[in-house]
Formats: C-alpha cells, structure tokens, sequence
C-alpha cells in the first residue's frame, strides 16, 4: 500500500479537480453544447468521472498501486480528451467557438482549468506508481508513513 501521505495528495487532486469538471459540465448544458456520440458521453462518464472517484478510493485500501494506475490513465485520458475536444479540433466544443457572455468565460476558464488539474494528476500519480529509491513499483509492499 502507498504511504498515507501520497493517498492523501491523490485524492486531493481528484477532488479539487472535480470543481472545475463539474462547472465545465453544467456551462456545456448553459451553452447547449452536447456532443453527438454516445461513445463520446459514455468516455466522459467512465473517464472523466468515474475513473478517478474509484482510483481515489483504491488509493487506501491493499488495491493502491491499482488505484494509482487508474489515476494515472484516466487522468491521461481526461488530458488528452479535453486538449482535443477544447483546444485542436474546430468544432462547437473549442473554446474560440463560445460565445462572449458569463457562461461561456466559465466553458474558457474551466476548459483551461481541467486541463491544468489532469496534467497535475498524472504527475501526481507517477510517484505512487513507483518507488525512485528502489527502481520498482510500490505495489503492495505495506509502506506506512
């Protein structure tokens, strides 16, 4: 298991990131921006959502090398989704696409911020992935701290 210390600062970044998802959610539902495929809204759900509640969890129990992995990944995911959706493809979803008025600075803001918090994710979960002082994963080594 992870030291409580790195549990601590995973879950952190999933919670505090889920400011930002969930104003950035509720501002697509304001501007009438939903995205046309299913498989698109289910990624979102499992990936953007679902994936990093359960990586926190797993995080302190005997799964925590899982839970870090899951943090990892779909924080990556999140990342790569959100830099597509918002800042490279042309398309009602890009941040230049919105209009000028309250919600659409919160879809700009929280876009930028969801962003900021997956990358802060990833680099948070590479250390629960792995121990530099041994060359190996932490996997379920019962560190305690």
């Amino acid at each position: 298991m992870i030291n409580r210390k790195q549990a601590v600062l995973g879950t952190a970044v999933v919670g505090v990131r889920f400011v930002p998802l969930v104003l950035h959610s509720v501002a697509h539902v304001k501007l009438g921006i939903f995205l046309p495929s299913i498989w698109e809204n289910a990624f979102i759900v499992i990936v953007l959502f679902l994936g990093p509640i359960v990586a926190a969890g797993l995080l302190w129990t005997r799964q925590a090398r899982a839970g870090a992995w899951l943090l990892f990944w779909s924080m990556l995911g999140s990342l790569l989704f959100e830099l597509h959706h918002h800042f490279l493809a042309l398309s009602s979803d890009h941040v230049s696409q919105i209009r000028d008025d309250f919600w659409g600075e919160a879809f700009r803001t929280t876009a930028l911020g969801g962003v900021i918090f997956d990358a802060l994710g990833c680099l948070i979960a590479i250390p629960l992935l792995f121990d530099p002082r041994r060359g190996h994963s932490t996997a379920a080594e019962g560190k305690a701290s």
